[in-house]
């Protein structure tokens, strides 16, 4: 095995925890160098102010969000920043994912899936149907990763939905 192959063996997917809140915001850094480089923006992510941001709105007493963590041998490899609550259209329990970021090093290798599979299992266990995430149009790697997965666009919205 290769330095850069991963064995899904070796990947840990864990919640986290007010500490990993660095982590998160260094890797939404990333991400969102990833995202000014297909259009051509600037990135805007401060790290020392989203690290206080996710602390105060992840990590309080009452947290607007919860945060998957997949990790190779304790190195962070990518985030999936979710919440549960209630869809109307269908009148069931949903997964709101909201960020799903692999680092460069881990695409490709399982690592998104993984993720994925693992918000269904979190999610039948708090009660949810399905999984419910937007995909930015410029992206289209992304899209074809989600559909890879089953997923479908909502019409026009390119909201996705995976039954779960």
């Amino acid at each position: 095995m290769t330095s850069d192959s991963l064995s899904l063996a070796q990947l840990t997917l864990r919640m986290a925890e007010r500490d990993d809140a660095g982590t998160i915001a260094r890797m939404m850094h990333e991400f969102d160098l990833y995202l000014s480089a297909i259009d051509g923006s600037a990135p805007w992510i401060d790290v020392n102010a989203a690290t206080h941001k996710l602390v105060r709105l992840g990590f309080d007493e009452q947290s607007l969000f919860k945060c998957l963590i997949a990790e190779e041998d304790g190195r962070p490899a990518g985030y999936a920043i979710y919440h549960v609550g209630f869809w109307a259209d269908d009148l069931v329990g949903a997964v709101f994912l909201t960020d799903l970021f692999v680092r460069e090093k881990w695409r490709g290798k399982g690592v998104g899936k993984a993720m994925m599979e693992q918000l269904g299992v979190l999610g039948r266990a708090a009660g949810c149907e399905q999984i419910l995430w937007t995909v930015w149009r410029q992206n289209p790697a992304a899209e074809q990763f989600y559909k890879g997965l089953g997923a479908v666009p909502v019409e026009d919205e390119l909201l996705m939905r995976l039954k779960i």
